[in-house]
């Protein structure tokens, strides 16, 4: 293999007086670095704050595997006692010209790594991979260290489920989701060879394997996010477990609500629309959406002031400039209103372009009508998005002992789930809508009994991919309208007599 190392130019202050704020690149960044590795001093460090920028802005952790100098440093050269940047810098004689800027230490990175790289290529290392797993100790043996049973492992069920890998105390430690449950959970215990050194200790913590049977992709995928949530198990990372997807977001927690991406659905009352595929199309779609209705995009606190000179989208008549204060807090609350009246009537995508001021001739005119015809793609198969939207997702049900078969149905009010059932007979489908009037009426559940915002997150997805496969289907339901719930009832009580098959 060739490696090959490129050096950016070198930065001064003066020349980033002027970028902009992390939370406006840090998107950019992201999508940047997808599919790549990062290679740092002490990696561990700059992944973690990556990491958390990005839960922040992006909605998802970065989730790049890391390549650090400082470990391989430990690992190559067992006798060399410091390790610091400047040590390692000293000994390959690299100079110490820049210490402590931010390119000058990237630079030195790279030319730590240069040199690495013939030695690793001498014992063997042809990949990538080979780099990121010469950064554990060879010395250590890997051995696969076992308290589960094999016929407890035997016995666990072979179709959709959730498995939990638990501690001696009973201590949540991994939970995960699989479309075979047992094939799964055996390779976490036969195939040590494939096994980072992080899941050889979680597997050598665990003296339990518990897991729940589900009738479908989707049951899994809900009852995984509602474990991760209530366990927060220590060997879950994040929210890998949800969908990659994203949202076009209209946060409503100021009194000048901004229009951004968001990679996830939460419950913070914003008005969202989607689910999109692909970062350039969702941010497309937000400044389409943005500009058709003048909202800000611009993150953080607005501080309307006269003296502020708005950016460009102002003079544009892209936004209505709250900024410095050419619009009134009630007023802009208009604007959020006229979204949201957009979003419950399904106003028609195109007729965005219209209201956002661009015609034909202007630069981003193809951008816009692209992001409109596929918002209208995205309308006709799921209403376009995930606020106002009302219907029953309804899946198999797994079998239980002294059961037969039955649905498994989660109930989303108003684009968030208000909740699961299981249904087996007719007087459960009864207990199911009477439920959902419930809710209807004002009278939700405790927040403790309500599912997690995931749950929405999962079900927007499944909203956009279900083709009625494997047996899915969607029932929608018109809030407060009896007729709905009736039409619900009838498709619930045909599938059970169907002897839980359905349509």
């Amino acid at each position: 293999s060739n490696w090959s190392f490129s050096l950016l130019r070198r930065l001064s202050d003066s020349m980033v007086a002027g970028a902009p704020r992390l939370e406006e690149v840090i998107g950019g960044f992201a999508e940047f670095a997808q599919g790549a590795v990062l290679v740092a001093h002490n990696a561990a460090f700059d992944a973690r704050l990556l990491d958390r920028a990005c839960r922040r802005w992006v909605g998802r952790p970065l989730g790049m595997p890391t390549l650090c100098t400082v470990k391989l440093a430990q690992r190559l050269m067992p006798d060399q006692r410091r390790t610091s940047l400047e040590a390692l810098s000293e000994h390959f004689g690299l100079g110490s010209e820049g210490r402590h800027r931010a390119m000058a230490d990237a630079e030195r990175t790279v030319d730590l790594l240069a040199r690495f790289v013939p030695m690793l290529q001498e014992r063997g290392a042809s990949r990538v991979q080979h780099l990121i797993e010469a950064q554990e100790d060879p010395v250590s043996p890997r051995t696969l260290e076992i308290h589960v049973s094999q016929r407890d492992l035997e016995d666990l069920p072979e179709g959709h489920g959730v498995y939990r890998f638990l501690g001696r105390g009973e201590e949540p430690l991994f939970v995960g989701r699989a479309t075979n449950v047992r094939e799964r959970v055996l390779q976490y215990f036969l195939d040590a060879d494939h096994m980072s050194d992080r899941q050889l200790g979680m597997i050598a913590k665990t003296w339990e394997v518990s897991s729940t049977a589900c009738g479908s992709a989707l049951e899994a995928a809900l009852v995984e996010a509602a474990d991760v949530h209530r366990l927060e198990p220590s060997y879950n990372r994040g929210d890998r477990h949800l969908p990659r997807s994203s949202f076009v977001k209209v946060s409503v927690r100021s009194g000048y609500p901004r229009v951004f991406v968001a990679g996830r659905v939460a419950a913070d009352g914003a008005l969202y629309v989607g689910p999109l595929r692909g970062r350039q199309f969702a941010d497309d779609a937000a400044r389409l959406v943005a500009a058709a209705f003048r909202l800000r995009t611009c993150p953080g606190p607005m501080r309307p002031d006269p003296a502020v000179t708005p950016c460009n989208l102002g003079p544009a008549g892209r936004c209505s400039s709250p900024c410095n204060a050419k619009v009134t807090a009630d007023d802009y609350a208009t604007q959020v209103e006229a979204l949201d009246r957009c979003l419950r009537s399904r106003f028609g995508p195109r007729e965005l372009v219209a209201s956002a001021g661009v015609s034909s001739g202007m630069p981003d005119y193809g951008a816009f009508q692209a992001a409109a015809r596929r918002l209208e793609r995205l309308a006709q198969r799921s209403h376009w998005l995930v606020n106002a939207l009302h219907y029953l997702a309804v899946a198999p049900a797994a079998a239980r002992e002294g059961h037969g078969p039955g649905l498994f149905v989660a109930a989303v009010l108003g684009g968030r789930c208000a909740g699961t059932w299981e249904v087996r007979d007719e007087a459960a489908v009864e207990q199911l809508l009477a439920e959902v009037q419930r809710i209807w009426d004002g009278q939700w559940p405790a927040r403790d009994e309500l599912p997690t915002a995931d749950a929405s997150t999962i079900l927007a997805s499944w909203l956009q991919e279900s083709e009625n496969a494997d047996g899915d289907f969607l029932v929608p339901l018109d809030e407060g309208e009896q007729e709905s719930l009736a039409l619900a009832r009838t498709r619930l009580a045909a599938a059970l007599r169907r002897d839980g098959s359905l349509p």
